[in-house]
């Protein structure tokens, strides 16, 4: 599965999908795939919106992968799009090292985010660790951003459905960015996903804040990604 990290996409309003886990294992050596995701999200009470992303992804060797994205939040309008590139060095099968830059086009702020990827598979289940620091960087906006993690089980019942509860955190580093007026906050995404052959996933969730926030910030969120099969290619 090729899911990216809530509590960056949060950070950062940065090219990436939300919830729903996190980032994957290796595309392959020599793999050109693709993946578009279309994600909305409504708080309840509020009007909601959508962020339609597409991914382009390349294994390079087999530590080593680039993705490059774009995508953008539909609202009230068409928000300036947002451009993402990841360099993801492996240093185990299932553990990667992983610098992110996003250019957030409406707000001319880039973002340089250190992180770490890691999915962890069981016979019936998987661990999807990610953990991150994203710092704001651009004229008049700069600030130390917010340190993140996301810790999230997910359970397969049977082929093609899973459920999963995502546990967030999130600490500013700067200022008291949060809507309560603080530095730090959790919430907890419990969720269902369900697989239609190869490409195709859907999921739910509902996320509700535990720190930080109050419950009338809480909302839905509904997931779609298509992911192309990946075309092997000859690296000279």
């Amino acid at each position: 599965m090729r899911r990216a990290l809530l509590a960056l996409f949060l950070a950062t309003a940065s090219v990436q999908a939300a919830p729903f886990n996190t980032w994957g294992v290796h595309v392959g050596e020599g793999v050109v795939g693709s993946t578009t995701y279309v994600y909305g999200r409504e708080v309840l009470g509020a009007s909601p919106h959508a962020n339609p992303i597409l991914y382009g992804e390349f294994g390079v060797t087999q530590d080593l992968e680039l993705d490059v994205g774009i995508g953008t939040t539909v609202d009230r309008g068409l928000r300036a799009p947002t451009l993402e590139l990841l360099v993801r060095s492996f240093v185990a099968p299932s553990t990667a090292l992983v610098v992110r830059g996003a250019l957030d086009r409406a707000s001319e702020t880039l973002t340089l985010s250190p992180e770490l990827h890691g999915v962890y598979t069981f016979p019936s289940w998987d661990l999807t660790v990610n953990a991150g620091w994203s710092p704001h960087l651009g004229p008049g906006t700069s600030s130390a951003g917010l340190a993140a993690l996301t810790i999230a089980p997910e359970h397969y019942w049977a082929p093609g459905f899973s459920s999963f509860v995502e546990v967030v955190g999130q600490a500013s580093l700067d200022d008291a960015r949060f809507p309560r007026g603080g530095r730090l906050y959790a919430e907890l995404v419990p969720g269902v996903a369900l697989r239609f052959g190869a490409m195709h996933e859907v999921c739910m969730g509902l996320g509700l804040p535990v720190a930080g926030a109050s419950l009338e910030a809480a909302y839905v969120g509904v997931w779609y990604a298509v992911a192309s099969s990946g075309v092997p290619v000859r690296v000279r």
